[in-house]
């Protein structure tokens, strides 16, 4: 899945200019998971990638080629199977990728696999068929792992990309009947697209019904089971939402709209000490999160905690001077005195 900013309500939190002590604390709009494309995907980073190339008798190829080339930055690496037809990439970035498959005698193959730097993705299993690639136009055969199901899921993509989430939806679905092969890669993957179409046409239930079965596939899988904390806090559900996101280490998660979000639930009902954690984790990922600087400042306000509040209000003012929440942050300092 490309990881993207799902429709949601602006950044930021709404409130009203008013004066100290009687501030009646507004409710904060939550802003999704994942960041767009061009903030989030980078083609290094901690993901890694392995599998092994066979026949279909399933003896290894040795020297056969992998060719991997990340999705959105065009970013290619080509590694050589070893005498066991292993092959293992590291150092690489979250997003999706394709994965090629070329060797003397065979035809070539290839899927698109994602990867994450959360979760170690599963080793790839590919089986190439004997024959003369040239003769056969470079196409691969149909079945698993094959370029047909691929360009199936990246047609997908392109309807979810160019915004008809409903067109993306239901390809999504087809996939899905045309190629049932429940235990490989692809059926995390277009269970996972077809649930981010469902969520950005708002359909809460469907969204939830796709990542269910990734989660049901693989407990472990952190993109599902983000997936379902998600929906959870756009229907304002947070107990779900924690029980979800209690299945993943929050430590290895670096993106601070999650830290964000859980703590604008928590201070939507008014547990702000507990909201304070949450926003201190956004500020801890990204520094220059400002809006996590000025709810920060609304948690220990609501707490009494009135001079360790300078601060962060202070931040907010540094890296968002003209907004509405540098204005309010003003109004904060000057009442506090």
């Amino acid at each position: 899945m490309t990881p993207q900013r799902l429709g949601a309500p602006r950044l930021g939190a709404l409130y009203s200019s008013v004066r100290m002590l009687g501030y009646a604390l507004a409710t904060v709009a939550l802003v999704t998971f994942f960041a767009s494309p061009a903030e989030a995907q980078v083609a290094t980073g901690k993901g890694r990638l392995s599998g092994i190339v066979m026949d279909l008798d399933g003896n290894p190829i040795e020297g056969a080629k992998v060719v991997l080339t990340h999705l959105d930055t065009g970013s290619s690496w080509e590694i050589i199977t070893d005498d066991e037809g292993r092959w293992l990439k590291g150092n690489m970035g979250r997003g999706q990728w394709n994965v090629d498959f070329i060797a003397e005698g065979y035809l070539p193959d290839g899927i698109m696999v994602p990867v994450q730097e959360i979760n170690r993705s599963k080793p790839v299993t590919t089986h190439l068929v004997p024959g003369d690639a040239a003769a056969a136009g470079g196409a691969a055969p149909t079945g698993a792992f094959s370029t047909a199901l691929t360009n199936a899921i990246k047609a997908g993509n392109e309807l979810a990309l160019a915004g008809d989430h409903a067109g993306a939806l239901v390809h999504f679905e087809q996939v899905l009947v045309d190629f049932p092969q429940e235990e490989n890669q692809y059926a995390y993957l277009v269970n996972i697209n077809a649930g981010n179409s469902a969520f950005e046409l708002g359909d809460m239930a469907k969204a939830k019904m796709f990542y269910e079965r990734v989660v049901a596939g693989d407990p472990t899988n952190t993109e599902g089971r983000m997936a379902l904390a998600k929906a959870a806090m756009m229907e304002r559900d947070l107990g779900t939402a924690l029980t979800h996101l209690a299945e993943i280490d929050l430590e290895q998660i670096r993106d601070p709209l999650v830290f964000y979000n859980i703590g604008s639930l928590l201070f939507e009902q008014g547990q702000s000490a507990e909201a304070q954690g949450y926003y201190e984790g956004a500020i801890e990922r990204n520094p220059n999160f400002a809006d996590a600087y000025m709810q920060l400042a609304l948690c220990l306000i609501q707490q009494g905690q009135m001079a360790e509040a300078k601060a962060p209000l202070e931040k907010v003012i540094e890296l968002d001077p003209t907004s509405q929440n540098g204005a309010l942050a003003q109004d904060f300092l000057n009442s506090i005195g």
